[in-house]
């Protein structure tokens, strides 16, 4: 069984990509989630229940432990019946609050519980820390997607039971040969993700309004959230603003980033977003902010690890230094982007983000598997 609050973001993704290596029959999986089903897989069975959508509306969940089990609780009610019915093997949670909340229930039926977080705790439980521990206590296993996020969720569950999977791009990104720009082609910037401030888009939309109607530049935005009806009034009114919404097929999310001079994008301290590692795999170099997401979570300026980001790949930037971003822009439109940029943001790709990093996941998944009732 899945429980999912939302079927988006790089933690739904990797329970995708589970799933997917485990080939269950039809009758195998359930997966109970709120909102939007994007896309559904033929070997799964869903129920979803209507709900505002949490990549528009999740962050205030970011804000206390409270807010996150009340907007799970729904979930949570519907969960709690299909465990007691169906006695699961296995549960797999997309996120902190719906893993924990559920472990006790999940241990107690003789089933394995598996939490896929991609968050951050640090000073977010409070009081209730002592709490989130003896749950922790109830998991068989945590998946995180970096180091830095290992380090966090260890603070309240064993560290024998969480594995770091890097971010990965699926074999599909990796598939058509590296791009090539077209000559007097207008330089096309990509974003992809959520439209709020932790995403540091807003520095992007401003450039764009600083060039709108400039037939040497395009960007085109892609997502929902904070500043959605801003770029949404931005693409009526230029011609050079392009804002397909939010996009969940992976042939036009490729095509997008392949069609890309560089794809504007985000990172946490020690890991960078999922759209940027597609972008690297399709051979797209990347923009990103010095500054982590975190940062605007947290209200401190939190720095992220240069090495994400190799100058040969893409370009690390201040998000509040606007003339710099447009300098930049600027020069690549009139330069280019040398092709050996992009040859290398695939080679970084296949280095780092290759598919084998849900290798030792799966080496854990299966081995619960085998040891559940």
């Amino acid at each position: 069984m899945v429980l999912t609050s939302v079927f988006a973001g790089g933690s739904w993704i990797c329970i995708e990509k589970v799933l997917e290596r485990l080939d269950p029959s039809p009758s195998e999986v359930l997966v109970l989630g709120l909102g939007r089903l994007f896309h559904r897989r033929e070997n799964l069975r869903y129920f979803t229940i209507p709900y505002p959508r949490f990549d528009r509306w999740g962050y205030i969940t970011a804000y206390s432990p409270v807010l996150g089990f009340l907007w799970n609780l729904p979930l949570l009610l519907v969960g709690t019946v299909a465990l007691l019915v169906h006695r699961p093997r296995m549960v797999i949670s997309n996120g902190f609050a719906l893993g924990m909340v559920t472990a006790p229930l999940v241990r107690i039926l003789g089933s394995r519980s598996v939490v896929m977080f991609h968050g951050y705790i640090g000073g977010y439980l409070g009081r209730l820390e002592p709490i989130a521990k003896w749950l922790g206590g109830k998991l068989d296993l945590a998946v995180v997607n970096s180091r830095g996020s290992h380090e966090d969720a260890t603070r309240v569950i064993d560290p024998s039971r969480v594995v770091v999977s890097e971010h990965s791009a699926d074999p599909f990104f990796f598939a058509e040969p590296v791009p090539e720009r077209e000559p007097g082609a207008p330089l096309t910037v990509f974003f992809v993700g959520r439209l709020d401030p932790d995403k540091y888009v807003y520095p992007l939309i401003e450039v764009a309004r600083r060039l709108v109607g400039e037939p040497g530049f395009r960007f085109v935005f892609a997502g929902v959230g904070k500043f959605q009806r801003e770029v949404e009034e931005l693409a009526r009114a230029a011609s050079n603003v392009e804002y397909p919404g939010y996009v969940s097929d992976r042939g036009a999310m490729r095509s997008m980033y392949r069609e890309a001079d560089a794809v504007w994008s985000f990172a946490d301290v020690t890991y960078l977003a999922l759209p940027a590692v597609e972008a690297l795999a399709c051979g797209t170099p990347i923009i990103v902010s010095r500054y982590a997401a975190l940062s605007q979570l947290l209200s401190q300026a939190l720095e992220i690890d240069r090495g994400l980001v190799p100058p040969e790949a893409g370009w690390i930037i201040d998000p509040d230094d606007i003339d710099y971003i447009e300098a930049l822009l600027r020069g690549l439109e009139r330069d280019g982007v040398a092709p050996e940029m992009r040859r290398a943001a695939r080679d970084l790709a296949l280095r780092r983000y290759g598919d084998a990093n849900l290798d030792e996941v799966m080496v854990r998944v299966r081995a619960l598997m085998g040891e559940a009732r």
